[in-house]
């Protein structure tokens, strides 16, 4: 399975746009916090813990990238704004600038779907560029 994160030329004040491939398919839009950016690449991921805030979300199985230099717990995982993440990339079904901030639409409907079509998957190699 080949796995790209396109950064798109979409940069906000604090938000940066991209697209998932899926082999070479367009499958989901990512956000990322353009403050805490992963360096382009190519990096490694397999299945960990993302532990959900207490009282507001359960923990649940994340692919965790464990090879970006100096940085550990990158994980892809739900969240609709920027500041949901801490350098983690952010999935979702689509881009919205409606609310007060862009953010992205769907992203449980998107990170199941995500999961779902990596379910056989040992390692994720994801290359951003």
């Amino acid at each position: 399975m080949k796995i790209t994160i396109d950064r798109c030329k979409v940069q906000m004040t604090n938000e940066v746009v991209s697209v998932m491939f899926i082999d070479n398919v367009p499958r989901f839009v990512i956000l990322e916090n353009k403050h805490k950016l992963i360096p382009i690449g190519k990096y490694h991921a397999k299945r960990d813990t993302h532990y959900g805030k207490p009282g507001y979300q359960d923990d649940y199985v994340v692919w965790e990238f464990y090879d970006i230099p100096g940085h550990t717990q990158v994980q892809i995982h739900i969240g609709n704004l920027f500041t949901d993440s801490q350098m983690c990339p952010l999935i979702g079904t689509t881009f919205s600038t409606e609310s007060y901030s862009p953010m992205i639409t769907l992203s449980k409907v998107a990170f199941l779907e995500f999961m779902d079509m990596t379910k056989k998957e040992t390692e994720l190699e994801v290359e951003i560029i």
